[in-house]
């Protein structure tokens, strides 16, 4: 039995405490990620299959739409486009806990953990570079030079952000994707944030 867009929508006014929009994926729930508790009435076991079925392997180059799989123990999917390779991309991630009878798939919709990895490094590195022209700055009396090179760096922390709002634009409309086929293909229903 499918359940109504108005009551998944209200599961998610419970799970997020807010109403859910129809905008795109902010940057902090991109980097922080979207948390969301999913329950199903069959075992881990049979969930995982029904989900094998249903979604295509992360290694076709020619996949569109979801894709993805489990991988350590961890459910992925993703959202892919034939020959193109978005490294920005959101990924849904989730651990199946055994709740009695049931499952619940407790999910991480964000950045993927090997980017955020990265943009910590990133920020790091703007923020030493920024420290280390401050201190050339200062005891070299070059004051136009410094500027210079805290704008380069202003200009490099804000490119991920750019990069983040030109390829996940559809961010939002991806995530509704894998609920809806969730719900459809192991019957996963959203419960409450973990």
């Amino acid at each position: 039995m499918e359940i109504p867009l108005f009551c998944r929508k209200a599961a998610l006014i419970l799970a997020h405490g807010h109403q859910p929009r129809d905008r795109d994926v902010t940057l902090r729930e991109y980097l922080f990620g979207r948390r969301l508790v999913l329950r199903t009435p069959h075992r881990k076991d049979r969930a995982i299959e029904r989900i094998k079925r249903a979604v295509p392997s992360r290694f076709g180059f020619m996949n569109r739409g979801i894709s993805g799989g489990m991988f350590f123990g961890r459910l992925r999917l993703a959202w892919d486009i034939p020959l193109f390779s978005n490294g920005f991309r959101p990924v849904f991630r989730g651990r199946f806990v055994e709740q009695g009878r049931a499952t619940e798939l407790h999910t991480v919709y964000g950045a993927p953990p090997v980017l955020q990895a990265f943009l910590i490094v990133w920020y790091l590195f703007l923020t030493l570079f920024c420290v280390t022209a401050l201190i050339i700055g200062v005891t070299n009396d070059d004051g136009v030079g410094v500027l210079v090179m805290i704008g380069a760096a202003l200009a490099l922390a804000f490119f991920p952000i750019g990069l983040h709002l030109v390829f996940n634009a559809k961010a939002d409309k991806h995530y509704e994707a894998v609920l809806d086929m969730l719900a459809r293909e192991a019957d996963l229903h959203p419960v409450t944030a973990p």
